[in-house]
């Protein structure tokens, strides 16, 4: 790159104002450069922040004071994603302390001077689910930190449902927590037990994402089914041989009681509209959107969104999708022929969506006066041209040649499946070849 005869005469067109159109994908104009980074398919969120830094710190890291007055600019679907997943962890460390305010409003509300109890052993709950989940070595992420706030949630739950036993039946202390834990440890263990049933039948995915959500579920529903008869009984029984009268019910308490119980005695039409207004919400639900667009699940002023912004201003793009063809000779004149065509029909049906960078048609017919070159001619092409050229749309290696589409807007999760079915819908190629997004 450093070659001005390769500058004048390869990557400029002869004027020296104007860059060649092979090399638009890659230099859309005299300004912008496109460096094209493809992560390995398994790479974590901290790989991917570990990229972004690099490219971030590009211009002041390196000893090349050329480097010095270039602004580099991190962008595309990694770096969205991770924005996303910062997005939910900044939020969920509002949200855990909030949940942990609801569970002791509850609690007083329900207990009384009971309620710290509650606090205890929800937030007990949820450490011993965090504690084993590292043991597990199930990684933190968005999806299994929002198993948090519903852990404390069921353990507060477990305990007012034990407290109110205790406060219901009669005897001493003694003989009201066994007879409560006789009680209520049957049936709560029971849908302790099927609650986390439910959530292992997430671990069937194939993505690695829910199924660490359903073992992380599966686990804070356990944990805080023990903290509750581990640790909230035997502290109920210290605490009230200290203060007796804590285990007694309220008049708050008493007069929730009798709410409820008048709910219970509701007339046959209202429980019938209840029921019908339940079955049309479930009724609607196929109809609820799944909001997947990255302009809303993030702040409009969000770094990531807004240098995603930045790049479709400047370049016209924001990301890129590839249509492959694999096979003994993807360079043979009907592939080269099929994937020409091929791509010219994807482009056309996606509304604007896919605007085509580079192909390997569109490389040989670059150096055959925009036309596709015969077989000896491709030949001869592709032997000349060094293969960090050739690469970007060409292995031989692999049997692979590619067309490269850009993405001129950032799109949602739904739009992108969209456009890769109709990748994975083009025209089969010849025979001994196969076609995929």
């Amino acid at each position: 790159m450093n070659n001005p005869t390769f500058i004048q005469g390869v990557l400029l067109e002869p004027d020296g104002q104007h860059v060649r159109p092979f090399w638009n994908w890659a230099m859309p104009d005299m300004q912008h450069a496109v460096i094209t980074v493809r992560l390995d398919r398994n790479a974590s969120l901290d790989q991917v922040r570990h990229v972004i830094d690099i490219v971030n710190s590009a211009s002041t890291s390196g000893d090349l004071k050329e480097l010095h007055d270039l602004r580099f600019t991190a962008s595309g679907s990694p770096a969205l994603t991770l924005s996303v997943a910062d997005s939910i962890l900044s939020s969920l460390a509002l949200l855990v302390p909030l949940a942990l305010v609801a569970v002791l409003v509850v609690a007083l509300l329900a207990l009384g001077a009971s309620m710290l109890l509650t606090i205890l052993v929800a937030a007990l709950g949820a450490l011993w689910t965090a504690g084993i989940a590292g043991f597990l070595g199930l990684p933190v992420t968005p999806a299994t930190l929002v198993v948090l706030p519903v852990v404390l949630g069921l353990a507060a739950d477990y305990l007012i449902q034990s407290v109110n036993r205790v406060m219901e039946s009669e005897g001493t202390l003694e003989e009201r927590l066994t007879l409560a834990a006789r009680r209520i440890l049957p049936s709560t263990g029971l849908a302790a037990a099927a609650t986390a049933a439910g959530m292992l039948a997430f671990v069937a995915s194939g993505i690695p994402l829910i199924r660490q959500f359903g073992l992380f579920m599966a686990l804070g529903v356990v944990m805080a089914c023990l903290a509750n008869y581990l640790v909230g009984l035997p502290l109920l029984l210290l605490r009230g041989r200290r203060v007796p009268w804590a285990l007694k019910g309220g008049g708050f308490r008493a007069a929730a009681g009798r709410r409820i119980a008048r709910m219970g005695r509701l007339a046959p039409p209202v429980v019938v509209a209840l029921l019908v207004i339940g079955l049309a919400g479930w009724a609607a639900l196929p109809s609820v959107k799944i909001e997947t667009d990255p302009a809303q699940l993030v702040s409009a002023n969000d770094a990531a969104f807004v240098q995603a912004e930045a790049v479709r201003k400047e370049i016209g793009l924001t990301g890129e999708i590839d249509l492959l063809v694999q096979g003994p000779d993807p360079a043979a004149p009907d592939v080269v022929k099929w994937l020409d065509q091929a791509s010219r029909h994807a482009a056309a049906q996606s509304g604007g969506d896919l605007k085509p960078l580079e192909s390997l048609p569109a490389f040989l017919a670059g150096f055959n006066q925009g036309t596709l070159p015969d077989p000896d001619r491709s030949a001869l092409i592709l032997s000349r041209i060094p293969s960090y050229f050739s690469s970007a749309v060409y292995d031989k290696s692999q049997g692979l040649a590619l067309t490269i589409f850009g993405l001129p807007h950032v799109t949602s999760v739904e739009r992108d499946h969209v456009l890769v079915t109709g990748l994975d819908q083009v025209a089969s190629p010849p025979s001994g070849y196969r076609a995929f997004p």
